[in-house]
């Protein structure tokens, strides 16, 4: 731990997440759901570097969300953008992580979860302690990052969804910053109980291909997570928009399918974000 309020973050995850039971209802004992990750680019107009407009692009996008059943966003930083790209979901639960640190920031977390699976149990959300950068680097310091954690009962299992958007950049800064956040993140997986199996998306703008990522990343799979595009002998491991999940003492995944959604593109065939959104599919069973 780095200090009292990575403790506290903790302590409040086992609060919403540690004491939660199983359902009564009906028992499940398998079962399949799909995954999205998408980077949205959701930033201001004159940011963005697009030409079209932010709030053209999420209204396309969120009609294509409901093809999913359990979704990470992020870049959802503006407020305009955030309701266009929520207005057509049929979701029945969104969880949304955007307001600023402090005053110093500009901008929001820009997370989003939305699920359509389980009954929702609790939410965490936890801003990351390091950044890197306001107006040089990758300007990470702009923005509020961090993390969700949303937890869910599947038919008398849990699992905790966890969507992510860590540091951007390359320097030695950057890659400190980064180090400090996936520190948290481990942390929060440390604490929850063995009874949670992890769903966990982002962007987590990191290569096995770098050098300097190999071991933050080493960690995560140290911590029992497994990137589902790797599993499944992908064309294209080394993206840094990421599924990972790992099981728990109740739930078993097994991944079905990895892929690369490409629906999301505007009528001429350009892409809707500056980011690919990436996809599973996954079977859970029951111990």
């Amino acid at each position: 731990m780095k200090n009292n309020d990575v403790w506290f973050a903790v302590s409040l995850l086992l609060v919403a997440c540690g004491p939660a039971e199983p359902s009564d209802g009906p028992f499940e004992a398998s079962g399949e759901l799909s995954v999205l990750s998408y980077n949205v680019h959701g930033l201001p107009d004159l940011v963005t570097g697009v030409s079209a407009p932010g709030v053209e692009r999420m209204t396309q996008i969120s009609p294509l969300l409901n093809g999913y059943d359990l979704l990470g966003l992020q870049e959802v930083f503006t407020p305009e953008n955030r309701e266009a790209v929520l207005e057509q979901v049929e979701h029945p639960l969104i969880e949304t992580f955007n307001t600023p640190i402090d005053s110093s920031r500009v901008y929001g977390a820009g997370l989003e979860v939305l699920s359509r699976v389980g009954e929702h149990v609790g939410t965490v959300d936890t801003f990351y302690e390091a950044c890197h950068g306001m107006l040089g680097g990758a300007s990470d310091c702009l923005a509020s990052k961090g993390f969700q954690a949303v937890t869910l009962d599947l038919g008398g299992a849990l699992v905790t969804f966890m969507n992510t958007h860590h540091e951007a950049g390359g320097g030695k800064e950057d890659e400190a910053a980064r180090g400090v956040q996936v520190d948290q993140v481990l942390d929060a997986l440390a604490a929850l109980p063995e009874d949670h199996a992890v769903i966990y998306v982002g962007d987590f703008n990191m290569r096995e291909s770098d050098p300097a990522d190999v071991a933050p990343l080493q960690a995560y799979a140290d911590a029992g997570l497994r990137n589902l595009c790797v599993e499944l002998d992908c064309a294209e491991p080394d993206r840094i928009d990421r599924i990972h999940v790992r099981d728990s003492s109740v739930i078993e995944w097994t991944p079905i399918e990895w892929w690369v959604a490409d629906e999301f593109v505007d009528a001429a065939g350009e892409d809707l974000s500056d980011h690919d959104a990436i996809a599973g599919r996954l079977r859970w069973d029951r111990r």
